[in-house]
């Protein structure tokens, strides 16, 4: 049950949590015939849930609900595995949590909503990993506040974040994870004028008009577009006023002689190269090309004759140090690829296959001590994984296997060391954390699946307890005990179901 990990909302954890220790105890004394339907109750009598045991395993549709009868979630099981559309709900009815499964693993969209009914995210899933678009909401609205890519689990493509008024005003480029370029837009300044870059568009995504504002007032030069992407008009501002000088639209290939016979044929505005840059040969044959932007080189590289990608390609800061480096073919990045900070010292660098990460990759620190170190699986992380802070000392060391955190994983925050087991990406067994300059237990506890059970202490750095209590189905029951750093008790909890109904012996309403 691997999809409890994904979830970040509480109360949609507490949705899990409880059916969760449902099916666990299903599995005990089920009847041995090969199907039956089972119903199980609250202690007040009420359903709790119900479904289908095949051979005493969860098989077809089940139903949880809550003790005022509403249903808590349902879904669908397939050899023991989350399949199909699971839909999980608050107390009152309303879907906090609707998405898709197909053999355990997340497949399709996923939809988290907050207590009012309106979207707050929505991420596609391909087995498992997030693959394609995720969209983030405003609280309370469905106006979109922002939108992201992936692939293979890591953002990689076009970024948009917009206000709520459903202007865009941010434009960013991911590559594996890292931004590559970032454009602020559509921006207004502290007394509502608008200010720096506007760009607007056409319904179909291009480009309709892009301008300067200063303060409120048009500044330089505004291009204007057809809904092809033509440029089809530009004119020229001065503090808000429009300019009488003419400005033409044609624009006139320069060549510029290169060594061995070769040429640069592009546009050369104002003694600077901009655009796109194709070199030739003495033949007239196609080489690579270069891009500039105010005679910087920002990339070069060549195209096939189906206009893909092919062979090297380099990206540079505009300081004129690589930015990144690698191997297309046909539009995939393949092999080895190499990421730089813009100071010139190496970042990351690791192979791809077919686009996605295979094999050893590696991150460093901006001062050249090494940050990080694992490998992948066509895309997925696979193996062991090291991580440093930037003076060399060990942060975390763990294994995952085809993308989940499998077995020991230690973590060194701060001042303290945490340390435990994952199955299948979920905490499970006893869990610890001790102070590292006094070798002190900070916190002890254990989990199954995620979900907190049993006892769960927590201490200060010179051994006193500091709280202690326990959890039952994932959920604050009992007596919980806070205490000063003395060893003296300051304040006494009780918890019903996750829920305080007394403190200091007094009713909590």
């Amino acid at each position: 049950m691997n999809f409890c990990k994904h979830f970040n909302i509480t109360n949609n954890n507490k949705c899990f949590y409880k059916i969760f220790f449902i099916y666990n105890i299903m599995f005990i004394n089920v009847n041995s015939q090969d199907s039956i339907y089972k119903k199980f109750y609250f202690e007040s009598g009420i359903i709790s849930s119900e479904g289908f045991l095949v051979k005493g395993i969860p098989s077809g549709k089940w139903v949880s609900y809550y003790e005022n009868n509403n249903i808590k979630s349902e879904g669908f099981w397939k050899n023991s595995l989350l399949d199909s559309t699971w839909i999980f709900y608050d107390e009152n009815g309303l879907i906090t949590l609707k998405e898709n499964y197909s053999n355990n693993l997340k497949n399709g969209i996923s939809l988290i909503y907050d207590s009012t009914g309106h979207k707050i995210k929505e991420t596609s899933y391909l087995k498992g990993v997030k693959t394609g678009k995720e969209i983030v909401y405003f609280l309370g609205t469905n106006k979109i506040q922002s939108e992201y890519n992936f692939k293979s689990g890591i953002k990689d493509g076009v970024f948009f974040e917009y206000d709520k008024n459903n202007q865009l005003k941010t434009i960013a480029n991911f590559d594996m994870g890292v931004v590559v370029n970032k454009e602020e837009l559509n921006r207004k300044d502290s007394q509502g004028k608008k200010h720096g870059i506007w760009k607007l568009y056409h319904k179909n995504g291009k480009i309709k008009e892009e301008a300067y504002y200063f303060h409120g007032k048009q500044e330089g030069i505004v291009k204007n577009y057809n809904n092809k992407g033509k440029l089809e008009k530009i004119k020229s501002y001065k503090k808000g006023k429009e300019s009488e000088t003419e400005i033409s639209l044609g624009l006139e290939l320069s060549k510029i002689l290169l060594p061995s016979n070769k040429y640069l044929l592009g546009v050369i505005k104002e003694n600077k190269k901009q655009g796109l840059f194709q070199i030739y040969n003495s033949n007239n044959q196609k080489g690579k090309i270069k891009f500039f932007r105010d005679d910087t080189l920002i990339y070069e590289g060549k195209y096939d004759t189906t206009n893909n990608k092919t062979g090297l390609w380099v990206y540079y800061w505009e300081n004129g140090n690589i930015k990144k480096t690698g191997i297309y073919i046909k539009n995939k990045k393949f092999n080895e690829w190499k990421y730089y900070y813009e100071n010139g010292s190496i970042q990351q660098k690791g192979n791809f296959n077919r686009n996605k990460p295979d094999g050893l990759w590696e991150w460093w620190y901006k001062n050249g001590q090494k940050r990080r170190k694992e490998e992948y699986t066509n895309g997925r992380e696979n193996g062991v994984v090291k991580e440093f802070d930037t003076s060399g000392v060990l942060i975390t060391k763990g294994e995952y296997v085809f993308g989940e955190r499998e077995g020991e994983w230690v973590y060194i925050i701060n001042d303290y060391k945490e340390k435990g087991r994952y199955i299948s990406g979920m905490k499970t067994g006893k869990w610890k954390t001790i102070y590292t300059e006094t070798n002190q237990i900070k916190f002890q506890g254990e989990y199954i699946n995620d979900v907190p059970i049993g006892k769960h202490v927590y201490y200060f750095p010179n051994g006193q307890i500091k709280k202690v209590g326990k959890y039952k189905d994932g959920e604050k029951e009992g007596e919980w005990i806070h205490y000063n750093n003395k060893g003296e008790p300051i304040v006494t909890y009780l918890y019903k179901r996750g829920i305080e109904f007394k403190r200091d012996g007094l009713k909590i309403k």
